[in-house]
């Protein structure tokens, strides 16, 4: 347990988000995606930086360290996303299509 530095309400460890005021309580987020074997390009680290200056930087690891990075300002990203969605298989594009009507609806 730890607590928010704007509202000083108790939150769980793994809270990304204060649900009490809603302020950031992780500085970046990463996720790692494992690159085609067949091609053998290294592994993708994403990290998607919550905190001024806001951005997403991607980089390609091989054996344990990065060989190239690049950031993108988040409307970049976000259009890197759609066009990921834009040009995914038929069956996983109905997936991502209802999750989005599901969180469409919540809203």
């Amino acid at each position: 347990m730890h607590s928010c530095a704007r509202c000083s309400a108790a939150l769980r460890d793994d809270f990304r988000f204060c649900p009490h005021c809603g302020a950031v309580q992780r500085s970046k987020v990463v996720e790692y995606f494992r690159g085609s074997r067949r091609v053998d390009d290294g592994d993708l680290r994403v990290s998607v930086y919550l905190a001024e200056p806001q951005h997403v930087r991607m980089s390609i690891w091989r054996d344990e360290r990065a060989e190239s990075a690049m950031s993108l300002d988040p409307a970049e990203a976000h259009r890197l996303g759609e066009f990921l969605v834009a040009v995914s298989p038929r069956r996983e594009r109905r997936l991502v299509d209802s999750i989005r009507r599901a969180l469409t609806a919540i809203r």
